[in-house]
């Protein structure tokens, strides 16, 4: 009688203990504001590549680097 009580004593506080250490942050994703597009986003990788080519080639130095 002595074990079971003792067993259940000790699940009980295992089970209402591990409860506290299990909560963590939710993970919330980041938002943008606005809307981006797939063809924003190919011009933002491309434009300084090409902004390079035209200042190599035409000497423009007005162009955002």
């Amino acid at each position: 009688m002595l074990k079971k009580t003792t067993f259940l004593l000790i699940m009980s506080v295992v089970m209402l203990s591990s409860s506290v250490f299990a909560k963590g942050k939710e993970d919330t994703p980041e938002r943008v504001n606005g809307y981006v597009s797939t063809e924003d986003i190919l011009l933002s990788l491309i434009e300084p590549k090409l902004n390079k080519i035209v200042k190599d080639q035409y000497g423009w130095t007005n162009l955002k680097d």
